[in-house]
């Protein structure tokens, strides 16, 4: 009974831990402790009336830590979305559960940080942005710069092989000599990328790397009409709100315009005279220009549906890109937007003298690890406008940041009701401003991109998180059969 009672008090601990360590609330250091203690637990309690309540007091956590955070309005249905989501987060426990002490000696360590980092990539294939990832909960912290070499995924792995090693060497005390090895290995591969991240991150960038003044813009502050939808103001208001901003960013010396996700909100059939109006302006002023609309269907002809889409316009008038958002928010997109083909276009721009390959996707896409690494990889600037809302605005930010980090781009982020963000390949933030509504922010954007490990090799890497734990997973399963024969 007093063994009991001291592992329940140390899934409780795990359980505290947990609710302290993601996107609303987080200390960093949590993220290396709270996993061993749900594992301590389950590998001391091996029956399935431990696993399933350890199971749902997970997702009840989740759920009640993220609260509204999926903006839907209401805490029924966003903590209905983060319990579904957390089901299949939680599987990694499972996985370990099942086959740990099929394992022999010090590859069981192995088994839980693969787990995490290939069922984070596959948990993403279903076009749900993970939020309670591992490496996430490291935002802010100089090892996030590990993912321009490993990936995110891997960082996750990574800081779960933390708790993999806590717990194999706590269970073999008695061997504590064996046990430690684990331990001091990866306290080496800790040690290296502490070092990698230091030098990376506090490391002098050429000094001579060309900037273009870069501006960042919202639309028209937008109200809600009866029936609780977004206004779509007139084609007069929307082009009055454009020019405003045009001519702010051209006082400021701005030779890119960049605004925010969905900055003006127009009826399908304005399309054409408002994307006109892009062009004019964009030549008048000889201003590179990303606009991203909300095309609503008036007319009956997409029934009923909407579109999440960027123009892109360069200083001539010419049109570069029109790109509709692939990547849609569940439940709160979903129902309403025409998703786009899931392609994210690459183009040139001529700033500074140089060619400076871009790629652009809007928001929710650049929460995909997978879709992002499509962009090429001398791609030197990436646009991806959003639109945020109050519980996750500095989280989103972080995570958009990270994606920069992993290809070695410098990202352009403006953001209705957020953080708009500039920042470098190492996602330091050059310009951060909270308040796009009350006129444009302005700042120097780097035009030279750098070649990353991930950014090269992450497809390779991402497919060698699955198949470690694949080959981990079947060898334990192999053990398990042949002792039972014999």
């Amino acid at each position: 009974m007093k063994d009991l009672t001291k592992d329940l008090l140390i899934l409780l601990a795990g359980f505290i831990m947990l609710g302290f360590s993601g996107s609303a609330l987080n200390v960093s250091l949590f993220v290396f402790l709270w996993p061993a203690c749900l594992l301590w637990f389950l590998h001391r309690h091996q029956s399935l009336k431990a696993l399933i309540p350890v199971w749902l007091a997970y997702c009840l956590v989740l759920a009640v830590h993220y609260g509204d955070s999926a903006g839907t309005g209401s805490l029924l249905t966003s903590g209905w979305f983060t319990f579904r989501y957390a089901i299949f987060a939680f599987l990694p426990f499972v996985a370990d559960f099942f086959l740990y002490r099929h394992l022999p000696g010090a590859l069981k360590v192995l088994l839980f940080p693969f787990a995490v980092a290939a069922g984070e990539f596959l948990i993403q294939l279903t076009h749900f942005s993970l939020m309670n990832n591992f490496g996430y909960a490291l935002l802010g912290q100089e090892l996030i710069q590990t993912v321009s070499v490993i990936g995110l995924y891997g960082l996750s792995g990574l800081i779960a092989a933390v708790s993999s090693v806590l717990v194999y060497v706590f269970e073999n005390r008695e061997n504590l000599k064996n046990a430690l090895k684990p331990a001091c290995i990866l306290a080496c591969i800790l040690l290296v990328c502490s070092f990698y991240s230091g030098i990376r991150l506090y490391g002098d960038v050429k000094a001579d790397t060309p900037t273009v003044r870069t501006a960042l813009a919202s639309g028209p502050e937008l109200g809600f009409t009866e029936d609780g939808e977004w206004e779509v103001l007139s084609l007069e208001e929307n082009i009055a709100s454009m020019e405003n901003s045009f001519a702010e960013a051209a006082q400021s010396g701005a030779k890119l315009i960049c605004f925010c996700e969905e900055a003006f909100a127009i009826a399908n059939y304005d399309e054409e005279a408002f994307v006109a109006e892009i062009r004019k302006l964009a030549a008048q002023y000889g201003m590179y220009a990303n606009v991203p609309l909300e095309v609503d269907d008036f007319d009956g002809s997409m029934d009923g549906m909407s579109l999440n889409k960027c123009w892109f316009v360069d200083p001539e008038g010419n049109i570069m890109v029109n790109y509709t958002k692939s990547m849609l928010v569940p439940v709160i997109e979903t129902p309403y937007f025409i998703a786009g083909d899931g392609v994210i276009p690459s183009f040139e721009m001529n700033l500074e003298g140089q060619s400076v390959k871009s790629a652009l996707s809007i928001c929710y896409d650049g929460d995909f690890v997978q879709y992002t690494r499509t962009m090429p990889s001398d791609t030197a600037v990436w646009f991806n406008p959003s639109w945020e809302w109050q519980e996750v605005h500095k989280f989103h930010s972080g995570t958009i940041a990270v994606r920069a980090i992993e290809n070695g781009v410098n990202l352009v982020k403006p953001t209705y009701e957020g953080l708009s963000v500039i920042a470098d390949t190492r996602g330091r933030y050059l310009v951060c401003d909270s308040n796009l509504l009350n006129g444009v922010a302005v700042g120097d954007l780097p035009l030279t991109g750098e070649v990353t490990v991930y950014g090269q090799f992450g497809h390779i890497l991402n497919a060698l998180y699955t198949a470690g734990f694949a080959l981990l997973a079947g060898f334990a399963v192999y053990r398990f059969a042949k002792n039972r024969k014999a």
